[in-house]
């Protein structure tokens, strides 16, 4: 499977979380993506992730 851009990781996350009805910051986009990290199947979906993580903390 191709994984996504970085931006559509991070848009299918917004999308979930606003969708949840919960307020959209870093923290909870850490959370979905960790919770995506902890399920992933692969090396390279766990460094798409990790990748994903780091860029909040730039």
């Amino acid at each position: 499977a191709n994984l996504h851009t970085q931006q559509e990781t991070l848009g299918e996350i917004v999308t979930e979380i606003l969708k949840d009805g919960r307020n959209l910051s870093r923290k909870s986009l850490c959370a979905k993506l960790l919770c995506r990290l902890e399920h992933a199947t692969g090396e390279e979906e766990q460094k798409h992730y990790n990748a994903l993580i780091g860029l909040l903390f730039e």
